[in-house]
């Protein structure tokens, strides 16, 4: 009984545990699917690259769903899967329930703009997938500041910080166009979902302004200083004097009941 009963308990490192070892497995299936496109035609000889985006042409519209899929060689290959294991884990981390939405949007529009600007020829290569999933990580901080978004935006730019070169012409293999469309469809997704799946505003202290303050200042209750019964504000001290012509000096300028100033005789209660 007591061994089963963990499992009725809400335990939320354990629950963001789960989350974060789910949140890899897209892209794992994503990069098995490119290396099993990938190994058996290299070991067959067989040539993919006419499956490959040709830009502005309607037969290279294929290419916006199969390019992805496609790489020339193992260092392409090898250069794309480890970056897109580890970003499409973010995403999936981040936007638990519109991640699905957001890698269709990222796949689609990124090979769509590639279709539109990128040099006669054929692209191959999850590369453009890839900016687009760095860009939108990195603008989600940006447009949402929020925690975690801040988080992962930082960590996307000490480790991928050195791929904004690559959406400048350098070398001509290289398709700067695709990775450039990746890097505009990631920060216009970012900018579409900045409101979505925001973590939830920490409660501020509530300052309270109905608070009843009494109108009036009351008196404070009276000392009974005497200890006679009757409160009295005043406490009186007893002077003790050495002459009697200060003792008739005393009671008649203070009158006490029951005592005649011009009586010697008579001594006032010290």
């Amino acid at each position: 009984m007591a061994a089963a009963l963990p499992r009725f308990l809400h335990d939320p490192v354990q629950e963001d545990g789960n989350r974060l070892r789910r949140s890899f497995l897209p892209g794992l299936l994503f990069a098995g699917l490119m290396w099993l496109v990938f190994v058996p035609a290299f070991f067959l000889d067989l040539e993919l690259g006419q499956y490959g985006l040709y830009p502005r042409r309607s037969f290279g519209l294929l290419g916006i769903l199969t390019a992805p899929l496609l790489h020339a060689d193992w260092a392409h290959l090898l250069s794309n899967t480890f970056p897109l294991i580890l970003l499409a884990a973010m995403v999936f981390y981040m936007f638990p329930r519109s991640s699905g939405w957001i890698m269709l949007l990222l796949y689609l529009a990124s090979g769509s703009l590639a279709w539109l600007m990128a040099r006669p020829g054929y692209h191959v290569g999850a590369s453009g997938v890839v900016y687009a999933l760095a860009s939108f990580i990195f603008f989600s901080g940006m447009f949402r500041r929020d925690r975690n978004a801040v988080m992962f935006s930082v960590v996307i730019f000490f480790l991928y910080g050195g791929m904004l070169y690559g959406i400048f012409p350098a070398e001509g293999r290289v398709s700067w166009e695709s990775h450039l469309a990746g890097g505009i469809a990631g920060m216009f997704a970012a900018f579409f979902f900045r409101h979505t799946e925001l973590s939830p505003a920490e409660p501020k202290p509530e300052i309270r302004t109905d608070y009843d303050f009494p109108q009036t200042i009351t008196n404070p209750p009276a000392i009974n200083a005497s200890f006679t019964g009757q409160p009295q504000l005043v406490i009186r001290y007893t002077f003790v004097p050495k002459k009697p012509e200060e003792v008739k000096l005393l009671l008649s300028e203070n009158p006490e009941p029951g005592i005649n100033p011009e009586s010697p005789e008579e001594k006032p209660g010290f």
